[in-house]
C-alpha cells in the first residue's frame, strides 16, 4: 500500500440557529449555554456536549485529544441587538511546526506555526431570545492523526448593530484563541500466545493436560497518520540459536481508533520448537519503518522451571509527586513462589515476602523498578518485570511584593501590587490577608485597603499555581500608620477614661468588700445584742454581789476604825518604849564607862570584874528578850533607850547587892 499524503481539507461544516430548527440533525451537541454574548468552545467529536470547554488561555490549557485520530467539534456564537444583521464567520486552524510548545507570552504561536485549515461560513440565522438575537456557527475539523500542537482563530465579517464587543475587521478580540493538541503514535509489544491464549513460557510435552499445539504472534501499532506505510508485515519466526524456522508475510488490517494490527501463526511441535528453558525463542516483526522482536520459552515439564512475575499495580507514566505503589504477583509451573527480589533504579535487590512496596521521596527525573520471583528451588525469575516512570514534583509558585506603602506613613488608604511565578507550570489566582484576616482570594495583582487604623500592619500575599500548590512562604510587608492630633487627643482621653474605669472598678470593689463588711458587722451586731442580754444578766447578780460586798465594805471599815484606835493606843505604848530604850541606852554607855575604869583597876578588882562580866552578859540577854518582845513599829533607838534604863537598874540593883557582900 502506498503511503498517503495528509491533505488538511476534511471537514464538516453546519450553520446555525432559525427560530424554529432542530439542532440534533447531523450537528454535534450543542454547548448547554451556547446562548451567551460572545463565546468559542471546543470538544472531541463523539463526546457528550458536557465536555464543551473554554480551552482558550494565553497560558498552557490545551485540549489532549483522547483518540489520536479524532475530530475536533468548534462551535462559535455571537450576539447583536439587531436580527437583521449579517455576520460571517472564518474558522482558521493553525498547525505548530516548530520545536517549541507552540506558546508565547501573548498567546499566539510562534513563527513555523501554519494555516492547516480555513473555512468561511455565511450562513447565519435569527433566533431571537429576549432582546438579542444569537448566531450560531459550528465547524468539525479532522487533523487526520498528525501529532502537534493547534489553534483555532475566529475572523468575524459583517454587520453588527450592538450587543457584542466584536470590532471589525481583524477578528473579535473579545474570542482569545482555542488550543488543543493531537499527540504521537506509538508501538505495542508483539504479544505471543498459544492456542488458548497463553502466554510463554509454553509446554509441548504429552502430559500436560493441554499442551500448547500451535503459536500466534499479534503486532499492533498506532502510525503517525491514517496509515502504516506498508500492506503487509513480515514475521520471522526464529529458533533459541537464531536461524530462522519460518517467515510470513501477512495482511496489515485496521482496527478503529488510529490503530492497525497484523498477525501470525505457525504450528507448535517439539521437532520445531524442541523445549529449553535456557534460551528464548524470537519473533520479529517489521512494518513498513516499524521494527520490533519479543522473546517467548518453550519449557519441558521435567525441568526446573523459573517463576514468573507480573507487576499489577503501579504508577502512570508520569507522576507529580514522590510517592509511588507497585504490587505484583508470581507464579511457578513446577512448584511454588517462596518471596521475590525487587529494586528501584540501580540501587542492590532487597528480598521480601510481601508482593507490594511502596516508595516516598522520589527525586525528579526517570525512575524504574524491577520485580522478580523466586521459586522453593532457588532459581529468579530471569526475566524481571519491570516499570519505568518519571517523576514530575510541581514546584511551588513563588510572589514577591512590588509596591506597597512605606515603613512609616500618615496615609490611610494603602496600595499593595505584587507578581507570582512558577518555573513548572502558571500561577492562576492569589490570597492576601491584612493583620491576620481571612485569606482573600483574587485574581488582580494589586488591591487597596481604605481607611486603615494608626498602628502597625502587616500585609501578606500568595500565589497559587495551576495545580492547586501555594506559596509555603508569602511575601508580607509591614508597616505603621502614625496617628493623627485627633486620635492622639483621643488616646489621651480614653487612657483618662479607662483610668476613671480603673478607679471606678476599684471603688466597686470598695462597696464590694465595704457591703461585705456590713453583713459581717450586721451579724457581729446580732451576736452582740445575744452578748448584751447574757451580760445584763450577768450585771444583775454582780448587782446582787456588789450590794453585798458594801456591806461587808461596812463592816470592814468599823473594824478598820477599831484597828485604828488599836493603832493609836500601840503607838502610845510604843512611845514608851522608845524612851525606856534611849535611857537604857545612856545607861549602857555610862556601864561600858564604869566597866572601862574597872578594867583600868583589874588588877584590884578582878573578882568584881568577873561577876560584872556575868552580870553585864545577864544584862545582855534580858535586854535581847526585852526587845524580842517589843512590837516591830517601835524604833529601835527607843528599845534601846528603855533596855539601857532598865539594865541600869537591874546593875544598880546588883551593885548594890554585891557592896554589901564587900562590906
Amino acid at each position: 500500500m502506498a503511503v498517503k499524503i495528509w491533505i488538511p481539507v476534511a471537514l464538516v461544516v453546519v450553520g446555525l440557529l432559525s427560530q424554529h430548527a432542530s439542532f440534533s440533525q447531523g450537528l454535534p451537541p450543542l454547548p448547554p449555554d451556547y446562548l451567551q454574548a460572545e463565546r468559542l468552545w471546543i470538544k472531541e467529536e463523539g463526546f457528550p456536549a458536557s465536555t464543551w470547554g473554554q480551552y482558550n488561555e494565553t497560558t498552557r490549557n490545551k485540549l489532549n485529544l483522547t483518540y489520536r485520530h479524532s475530530k475536533v467539534n468548534i462551535a462559535h456564537v455571537i450576539r447583536s441587538a439587531d436580527p437583521s444583521d449579517r455576520v460571517n464567520a472564518t474558522f482558521i486552524v493553525y498547525r505548530n511546526t516548530s520545536a517549541s510548545d507552540g506558546f508565547n507570552s501573548t498567546g499566539h504561536l510562534f513563527p513555523g506555526s501554519v494555516p492547516c485549515w480555513t473555512l468561511t461560513i455565511y450562513l447565519s440565522s435569527n433566533q431571537t431570545v429576549g432582546q438579542y438575537t444569537y448566531h450560531l456557527f459550528v465547524a468539525t475539523f479532522d487533523p487526520q492523526g498528525v501529532p502537534a500542537i493547534y489553534q483555532v482563530r475566529i475572523n468575524l465579517t459583517g454587520t453588527l448593530s450592538g450587543g457584542s464587543n466584536w470590532t471589525k475587521p481583524n477578528g473579535n478580540p473579545g474570542v482569545p484563541w482555542l488550543f488543543f493538541e493531537v499527540f504521537a503514535g506509538g508501538w505495542d509489544p508483539i504479544s505471543v500466545v498459544d492456542q488458548l491464549g497463553r502466554a510463554s513460557p509454553f509446554f509441548l510435552d504429552a502430559p500436560i493436560p493441554m499442551p500448547s499445539t500451535s503459536f500466534a504472534a499479534t503486532v499492533l501499532i498506532e502510525p503517525m497518520g491514517n496509515d502504516t506505510g506498508a500492506s503487509t508485515a513480515r514475521v520471522r519466526w526464529n529458533r533459541t540459536d537464531g536461524t530462522t524456522i519460518a517467515t510470513y508475510d501477512v495482511p496489515i488490517v485496521y482496527v478503529g481508533e488510529g490503530k492497525w494490527k497484523a498477525q501470525s501463526t505457525i504450528p507448535a511441535n517439539a521437532s520445531a520448537s524442541p523445549a529449553n528453558y535456557t534460551h528464548p525463542y524470537v519473533v520479529d516483526a517489521e512494518v513498513g519503518l516499524y521494527k520490533h522482536s519479543t522473546p517467548f520459552y518453550v519449557y519441558p515439564v521435567y525441568a526446573a522451571i523459573a517463576p514468573d512475575t507480573w507487576i499489577t499495580e503501579g504508577p502512570p507514566a508520569t507522576v507529580e509527586n514522590g510517592t509511588v505503589r507497585f504490587s505484583w504477583i508470581g507464579s511457578d509451573l513446577d512448584g511454588s513462589v517462596v518471596g521475590y527480589h525487587y529494586r528501584m533504579d540501580t540501587v542492590s535487590w532487597t528480598f521480601t515476602s510481601n508482593t507490594s512496596k511502596t516508595y516516598t521521596g522520589l527525586s525528579n527525573g526517570t525512575h524504574r523498578f524491577e520485580v522478580a520471583a523466586q521459586d522453593e528451588d532457588g532459581i529468579p525469575d530471569p526475566f524481571p518485570d519491570y516499570k519505568e516512570f518519571t517523576v514530575l514534583l510541581n514546584s511551588p509558585p513563588e510572589t514577591v511584593i512590588t509596591a506597597a506603602p512605606n515603613a512609616t506613613t500618615r496615609q490611610r488608604d494603602a496600595t499593595f501590587v505584587w507578581q507570582g511565578s512558577d518555573v513548572d507550570g502558571r500561577v492562576v489566582g492569589y490570597e492576601y490577608t491584612l493583620d491576620g484576616a481571612p485569606w482573600a482570594a483574587t485574581a488582580a495583582t494589586s488591591v487597596t485597603c481604605l481607611n486603615l487604623s494608626s498602628g502597625s500592619h502587616a500585609f501578606s500575599v500568595r500565589s497559587r499555581d495551576n495545580k492547586g500548590l501555594e506559596d509555603p512562604t508569602p511575601a508580607q510587608v509591614t508597616f505603621t500608620i502614625l496617628p493623627s492630633w485627633c486620635e492622639i487627643e483621643l488616646e489621651r482621653l480614653s487612657l483618662q477614661v479607662a483610668q476613671l474605669g480603673e478607679r471606678i472598678s476599684e471603688l466597686e470593689d470598695q462597696v464590694v468588700n465595704l457591703t461585705l463588711f456590713l453583713l459581717e458587722a450586721l451579724q457581729e451586731n446580732v451576736n452582740l445584742s445575744v452578748r448584751i442580754t447574757l451580760l445584763e444578766a450577768q450585771a444583775a447578780q454582780l448587782s446582787a454581789t456588789i450590794d453585798q460586798l458594801r456591806e461587808e465594805r461596812s463592816q470592814l471599815l468599823e473594824q478598820v476604825t477599831s484597828l485604828t484606835q488599836e493603832k493609836a493606843n500601840l503607838l502610845d505604848s510604843l512611845g514608851i518604849y522608845l524612851n525606856l530604850t534611849t535611857s537604857l541606852q545612856s545607861q549602857i554607855e555610862v556601864l561600858g564607862s564604869q566597866i572601862t575604869y574597872l578594867n583600868q583597876t583589874a588588877g584590884r578588882l578582878e573578882l568584881e570584874k568577873e561577876a560584872l562580866e556575868s552580870l553585864l552578859d545577864e544584862l545582855r540577854q534580858e535586854l535581847a528578850e526585852c526587845q524580842s518582845q517589843i512590837p516591830e513599829m517601835v524604833p529601835i533607838e527607843g528599845m534601846m533607850a528603855l533596855g539601857a534604863a532598865w539594865a541600869l537598874s537591874l546593875l544598880r540593883r546588883r551593885l548594890g547587892d554585891s557592896a554589901v557582900g564587900r562590906a
